[in-house]
């Protein structure tokens, strides 16, 4: 009983480890997919301790399949078989581990290794979903917000959305604050989209600093604060949301309380453009233009002073 229950852990361990527009993230939250340690630790293996946790996970050993349900996901030891890979995560999944149960939901909803279907891929995060996994909670919401294999329920999505991100989960943090925004599936109420979009931030959410930043250039539940949005879009670009550099060009260029810099807004609309937002191309021509105005603007001259 004491080794099941270790290994039980184990596995655990092994499988977890623009324009001023509010983004909302539709990927499949993976939080079963292994850590950088499991990884590491998988990699560490010699070909024979390899060889045996192949053995033992035909025997049954649940350590050991999880270990193959990764290696043949990332390619590790092995040649990458999303096939190969899915058939272990099921045999965990069946035998009831929720990360499993959630990476197979992944698996469905992206057809990856077994035939795409949103419909399996909904009773796979509803199973994990009602034992307490964050990730697949998340999940079945954007499922139900989507309307993916299930009949679309926005107040579903806002309750499973809530569910997760009351443990946590960033992505569901995101999420249910875009619902608070949009008052879909909830009472609209921006303040507590504020909430929320500032819980996800806190912890490296790049759309949710995208959407907080929105949020604080509006005013939600507070006066508008350009600034603070800039910082939070700052914080968004950093984290790869090409979005987050037309937004902070916007400010610098139209903005009300920040001081206009295009040489800063030149800056950011190219980085924005090389990300693939050409929206935001013809802003380029207004800031050379006015960049060129102020580069001729004549010194002003000496003042000279009056003799007596």
């Amino acid at each position: 009983m004491a080794r099941t229950a270790h290994s039980s852990r184990l596995c655990t361990f092994v499988l977890t480890c623009a324009l001023a527009t509010f983004a909302i993230c539709d990927l499949p939250c993976p939080m079963a997919a292994a850590s950088e340690s499991g990884l590491s630790q998988i990699a560490a293996l010699t070909p024979q301790q390899f060889q045996e946790v192949e053995q033992r996970a035909s025997h049954g050993d649940r350590v050991s399949q999880a270990i193959l349900a990764v290696a043949y996901e990332q390619g590790i030891h092995v040649v990458k078989n999303d096939v190969e890979s899915a058939r272990w995560y099921r045999r965990l999944a069946d035998s009831g581990s929720v990360d499993a149960q959630n990476r197979m939901g992944i698996f469905c909803q992206e057809g990856r290794g077994v035939p795409q279907s949103y419909t399996e891929a909904a009773e796979w995060f509803q199973k994990a979903a009602t034992m307490g996994d964050d990730a697949a909670q998340a999940n079945l919401a954007t499922l139900y917000l989507k309307g993916w294999g299930v009949l679309q329920s926005f107040d579903e999505a806002a309750k499973w959305y809530e569910v997760s991100a009351r443990q946590g989960n960033r992505t569901a943090q995101n999420n249910l604050a875009y619902l608070y925004s949009s008052g879909q599936g909830v009472v609209l109420d921006k303040a507590r989209a504020a909430y929320w979009y500032r819980q996800a931030a806190s912890q490296g959410d790049g759309l949710a600093a995208l959407n907080l930043g929105i949020l604080c250039e509006e005013g939600a539940g507070a006066p508008p604060d350009e600034m603070e949005a800039l910082r939070w879009f700052a914080a968004a670009s950093e984290k790869g949301v090409t979005r987050a550099y037309s937004n902070q060009a916007r400010l610098y260029m139209f903005g009300k309380q920040t001081p206009h810099d295009y040489a800063r807004a030149y800056e950011l609309l190219n980085k924005a453009i090389a990300g693939g937002d050409d929206v935001v191309r013809p802003w380029l021509q207004k800031c050379r233009q006015e960049i060129t105005k102020a580069e001729n603007v004549p010194a002003p001259a000496a003042a000279v002073s009056n003799p007596k």
